[in-house]
């Protein structure tokens, strides 16, 4: 039976999507219908048909029309790619840049507390928004924050980090919702079956090897223009690059003003070299927004009435409620956290402070190339090992670097190490950067939207409390607080395969 303005959706391989949607064994999705812009959609069975309602929290809520999946991945890689070129290498260098009362790490501490703050709203702004808009909305925010970069104060930089931080989760919540449309897209288009998490982790690596190649290309701008300045490595002493021995003793889990001496100081680039590097990353931010705009296509969700907009807020917290979403919240916290000791503390306690400021970009690069190379490599590869293999191995090795961290004691003459961990560390990065997204779509698949901003939620609050800790933490405690996540993330990640299986 058909309601009015309903449209009866059927499958091209019904088999497939069974397989993705074990708890929908009899019910059959076309993803490609191609009814008008927000009309209800109708879900058919083999007994009974009922109308999928905006507050259902389904995917088919967001509906993707491209036949060239591949393309869509591709442009919004480039988009990403376009943006994060600059705000990645200026992450990076908040914390040696703005070293003085530590306004670096506290900007950084904004940006992600705000993220989780929007984080609970998310699919509702998303709504009236659009997903497309959510996008551009984010890159404008972006855009304001690389301005506040030319007179860094804490009148400027704050704001500018609470507005990006506000548009931080609807944008990454849209880019997963955009992606898993493609990949059911893709999957009623395709004669011969498939799973779906092969075909997301497809498509996601090949967004994530466009997008990680901003870590490599921000990384070398940046450095590449700040060796125009005149700068020291260090204020008050005489040696241009490499530093002395004793003041490189003072490096690494010893970078810790809570001593009897006090931190090594960092001393900031000659301003007109600063403002040629946010000059410069500012083109790239406007040129990500253009992208956006004028190639990536929008996607197609129904009108929600004032009930239905309650409803999905309500949907939206009752994922919490779900055992294996808190069996993944080690995971995810344990990744952002692992992430923000790289970007605020290796970078400043080993790099900025043994090498200088102007090697954070070479060495950052590096990182960024093996994470690029690495996501492309692992989305093809979990085709056939299995996320398992992947995720397993991936929290070894970060036990394994983060443990390297607590009795290196870094020196300047040790270049080829700082490089060689970057690059182990950009291959783990690959597979998280395909893997997790792959990991929360497959086991949330009816309710993506809300399963990505309450990875959202948790990722930005992570990130925020591990840039707060940078202020009152030496770096040896907070590389300990880290290592003790990945254990407890190798737990409760074997804890929730081992349930997912009864959900197969």
């Amino acid at each position: 039976m058909q309601t009015p303005g309903s449209t009866t959706l059927k499958s091209r391989s019904p088999r497939v999507l069974r397989k993705d949607f074990p708890q929908f064994t009899n019910v059959v999705i076309n993803f490609s219908s191609t009814s008008p812009a927000k009309a209800p959609l109708t879900t058919t069975t083999t007994t009974t048909t009922t109308t999928t309602t905006a507050g259902s929290g389904h995917i088919a809520e967001y509906r993707s029309e491209s036949r060239r999946p591949i393309r869509e991945a591709m442009i919004m890689g480039l988009s990403f790619f376009l943006v994060y070129t600059s705000f990645q290498a200026i992450q990076n260098l908040q914390s040696s840049l703005h070293e003085r009362d530590g306004l670096g790490v506290v900007t950084l501490a904004c940006a992600y507390g705000t993220g989780f703050l929007s984080s609970f709203a998310t699919p509702v702004i998303i709504y009236h928004t659009g997903v497309k808009n959510a996008i551009m909305a984010a890159w404008v925010g972006h855009c304001f924050f690389v301005l506040c970069n030319f007179y860094p104060h804490w009148m400027t930089l704050i704001p500018g980090s609470l507005v990006m931080g506000m548009l931080s989760c609807p944008l990454w919540t849209s880019l997963e919702i955009y992606m898993t449309a493609l990949a059911r897209q893709e999957i009623t288009d395709r004669k011969k079956q498939t799973t779906f998490h092969a075909v997301f982790s497809r498509l996601n690596g090949v967004f994530f090897s466009i997008f990680m190649a901003a870590q490599f290309s921000g990384n070398l701008i940046s450095s590449s223009i700040l060796f125009q300045s005149s700068y020291n490595q260090t204020e008050g002493d005489g040696d241009e690059f490499l530093g002395s021995e004793v003041e490189t003793k003072r490096c690494g889990i010893h970078y810790c003003s809570t001593g009897v001496r006090p931190r090594k100081e960092l001393a900031r680039p000659d301003p007109g070299v600063v403002y040629t590097l946010m000059t410069v990353y500012l083109l790239f931010e406007l040129c990500g927004l253009a992208v956006t705009a004028l190639y990536l296509p929008d996607l197609q969700q129904p009108r929600w009435t004032g009930r239905d907009v309650w409803r999905k807020l309500m949907s939206h917290l009752e994922i919490l409620t779900d055992p294996r979403l808190w069996l993944l919240v080690p995971f995810l916290v344990s990744r952002m956290m692992n992430l923000a000791i790289e970007v605020g503390t290796f970078t400043q306690a080993y790099i900025s402070c043994t090498l200088g400021i102007k090697m954070v970009g070479y060495v950052m690069a590096a990182w960024g190339l093996a994470t690029m190379l690495s996501a492309a490599l692992l989305g093809w590869l979990a085709r056939y090992t299995g996320r398992q293999v992947l995720c397993v191995s991936a929290l070894a090795c970060d036990a394994v670097l983060f443990s390297m961290l607590t009795w290196w004691e870094p020196t300047a003459d040790q270049l080829g190490v700082f490089f060689f961990r970057a690059v182990l560390l950009g291959l783990v990065e690959g597979v998280w950067a395909v893997q997790v997204n792959a990991l929360m779509a497959t086991m949330f698949p009816n309710r993506v939207d809300s399963a990505f901003a309450i990875k959202g939620m948790f990722s930005s609050l992570s990130m925020a409390v591990t840039f707060i800790m940078a202020n009152f933490l030496c770096p040896l405690t907070r590389i300990h607080v880290a290592i003790c996540m990945i254990i407890i993330a190798l737990g409760s990640y074997i804890v929730l395969e081992l349930k997912q299986l009864k959900y197969v």
